[in-house]
This record gives structure tokens, sequence and C-alpha cells, in this order.
């Protein structure tokens, strides 16, 4: 139960920062409005996404949890025993900070079928459409 608390405390105080950001700067909810609206415009199922999400949602599901230690040995690990390097030690975490976001909101498995297209493309544009 006192973890279950710690999420609704830090999603608290998550909201009360992005409302003070989003009153202090009345044009930036109309710039991320319009961002959504493009990005929900452009979405294709035929586009071949890669294979990057998955680190991407480990790396969020790591700041979430306020540890990314385990991460990064595990990756490291992969990485070392690849004859092929499959990409960095960690993206950067701009993604992963937006998806921790989401992470916290909807949970980890609507996240993959969210960032994964080719998995549920329409589930992804219900979901924002009715979060809207």
């Amino acid at each position: 139960m006192a973890a279950g608390e710690s999420y609704l405390k830090r999603f608290h105080r998550m909201l009360s920062v992005l409302l003070s950001v989003f009153l202090a700067r009345p044009f930036l909810p109309v710039i991320l409005i319009s961002a959504l609206l493009l990005h929900l415009g452009s979405l294709d199922g035929g586009h071949n996404w890669g294979d990057d999400f998955a680190s991407y949602i480990r790396q969020a599901e790591c700041i979430v949890q306020g540890s990314w230690e385990p991460f990064l040995s595990q990756n490291r690990f992969t990485i070392e025993q690849s004859d092929i390097v499959p990409g960095p030690l960690a993206y950067p975490w701009g993604y992963p900070l937006l998806l921790a976001g989401v992470i916290l909101l909807a949970g980890q498995e609507r996240t993959i079928r969210l960032i994964c297209p080719d998995y549920a493309v329409q589930e992804y544009k219900f979901f924002f459409c009715v979060a809207a």
C-alpha cells in the first residue's frame, strides 16, 4: 500500500509542476496540442520503427522506479556480448522521460501497445482521442 501511495504522491507532484509550467507559459498547451495533432495525423502502420522501443521502455521504467543501474548493467552486458553493436549503452533520456509519465498513467502493457504502431495503431489513436 505504501508503494501505491508514493506513486500517487509522485503523480500529484508531477501534475502540480506541469500546472505551474502551463500557467506561467499559456502558449505551451497550444504548442503541445498542435504537436499531438500533427503526430496523430502522421501515424502510419506501415513504417518500420526498428527495435529501439524496448530500450526506451526499459529506460522509462528505470525513471519511474528511480534506479537505472540494473538497466545499464544488463544493457552493457548485451552490447559487450554481441558480435555487432546493436546500439548505444543508453539512448538519450528525453523520450524515456516522456514515456515515464505514460507508464505512470497507463501502465507498462498499454505503453508497449502505444509505442509499437505495428501492434495497435488504432488503439493508440483512440487512447489519445479519448484522453484529449
